[in-house]
């Protein structure tokens, strides 16, 4: 076993399997593979015309010099393509399912339905379960993009067959030129993958995952095994006080309090010497963030 230290959900420290591999090692790992694997094919390439350049055999080989130049590079940047989208949807849904666990939700990531396929259901599912804020830029917008190529090549070995891939056609392969491309054969016309497009994939989805768990580490957590109350600091300048446990009395004198916050400081004393663990860590929240309740700049949410 090794330890990892998760930020976003609080610094805990978790357990994981020797043989647990982390999404950033992975996507270098993955990184390193492309680059060893096409330097190979173009040191394949310069080696066979040397060798039938001085024998005048081009003729010979000619098939092979187009497999090893152009047909294998695209099947490696393809494949390499959709196993970087494929283990950034694994990580997605992992990620939900520690958030599920860390503020005890009611519901899994499964049983989520919202347009825009996996970004979307996990959108859906942060932002409305879990009160986390999804980021919202080009990268993610990017992605989103991404995952309609993922599903042209998935889908139709990534020919442009469908009114669905239009959008592909006509904006998206275009604004990626030098990156991508659209060759026509007997078979209708096919997205081709050139050298650079997977590195620029690995960098949009690794910053991605960094402005995820930016998010995450936005909300400040109280608890102890499980997530009793997050806080999260407003540009307004106040604060968001978010209720995760399900202890009904406290969750009934906390809605009380909505309207006047302040009303729960005479309490300060009793929850910081108090076993119940909903009553101590409001004690914590409130010794953190006393002036706010002083001046009633809280915002209290029962999720």
């Amino acid at each position: 076993m090794f330890e990892i230290d998760l930020p976003f959900i609080g610094g805990e420290v978790i357990e994981l399997p020797e043989d647990a591999p982390r999404f950033d090692f992975w996507l270098d790992y993955l990184k390193k593979y492309l680059d060893e694997v096409e330097e190979f094919l173009i040191s394949k390439a310069s080696a066979t015309h040397e060798r039938y350049r001085d024998i005048g055999a081009y003729n010979v080989v000619g098939d092979y010099l187009e497999a090893i130049e152009d047909l294998f590079p695209n099947i490696l940047r393809r494949s390499l393509f959709v196993t970087v989208l494929f283990a950034a949807e694994d990580e997605l849904k992992d990620t939900c399912q520690v958030v599920e666990k860390q503020k005890g939700l009611s519901l899994s990531l499964n049983e989520i339905r919202a347009p825009g396929g996996i970004i979307g259901k996990v959108k859906k599912y942060l932002e409305k379960l879990a009160r986390i804020s999804f980021p919202s830029t080009p990268e993610w917008d990017e992605l989103k993009d991404l995952w309609k190529l993922r599903n042209c090549v998935v889908h139709s070995q990534g020919y442009l067959t469908s009114n669905r891939d239009d959008y592909l056609r006509s904006q998206y392969i275009p604004k990626c030129k030098g990156y991508l491309s659209v060759s026509s054969d007997i078979y209708g016309d096919e997205v081709i993958f050139h050298r650079g497009f997977c590195e620029r994939v690995i960098e949009i989805v690794n910053i991605c995952f960094q402005q995820l768990n930016s998010a995450f580490m936005a909300e400040k957590h109280y608890g102890a095994r499980k997530l009793s109350y997050g806080v999260v600091e407003k540009a307004n300048g106040r604060i968001e006080v978010r209720v995760y446990h399900r202890n009904a009395t406290m969750r009934r004198r906390l809605e009380n309090s909505i309207e006047n916050p302040s009303c729960l400081l005479r309490r300060y004393d009793a929850y910081s010497h108090s076993n119940i663990s909903a009553e101590k860590w409001l004690s914590h929240v409130m010794a953190d963030y006393t002036g706010h309740f002083l001046r009633n700049v809280v915002d209290i949410v029962l999720t």
